[in-house]
């Protein structure tokens, strides 16, 4: 199902059966979702190439300002060997630095894949998963950083542009 692109959720009994029975004869065990599979977040070795990266990349636009044009911030992670990037780059070098990562899954917002201007090459993307525009919220991201990586600030880490903290908080 991964090789071809699908999504799998992965589920596990959360409950012992004995708990089960006290509810009734007939009670259901609960069961809950324990992981999410996709493709850019694969990490068993015997569903992995080890010739090729299987990246997760992320993409974040900063609008137009009134020197040019949109920036896009593209993100991108090997979970498998803990390989981590952020750059920025024009909208017209995206499709360049995508075809040269060649990631497995690219997050984008919806908001941005409905986007007149760029949704269509975006949705051209091998293995787009659309998420909520608030995965890159730019309010948030550095703190989303700071609390992923268990530090106070930034310094410590990098200094990121807005738009990379962003790809970066959503990848």
């Amino acid at each position: 199902l991964i090789a071809l692109g699908h999504r799998v959720a992965v589920c596990e009994q959360t409950e012992d059966p004995a708990e089960a029975k006290k509810r009734g004869a007939k009670s259901v065990v609960r069961r809950d979702v324990v992981r999410l599979v996709t493709p850019g977040t694969l990490t068993e070795d015997t569903l992995l190439d080890a010739r090729t990266n299987n990246y997760l990349m992320a993409i974040a636009r900063q609008r137009a300002s009134a020197t040019g044009g949109d920036r896009m911030g593209p993100a991108w992670i090997d979970m498998s060997t803990s390989e981590f990037v952020v750059t920025e780059c024009s909208a017209a070098e995206l499709a360049a630095t995508v075809a040269r990562i060649n990631p497995q899954e690219t997050l984008v917002a919806d908001a941005l894949l409905s986007d007149e201007l760029h949704g269509p090459s975006l949705r051209e993307l091998p293995s787009v998963t659309p998420v909520p525009r608030d995965v890159f919220d730019t309010a948030t991201a550095e703190r989303r950083l700071c609390d992923y990586f268990a530090v106070a600030t930034m310094d410590g880490l990098c200094t990121l542009s807005r738009i990379e903290a962003t790809a970066a908080a959503a990848c």
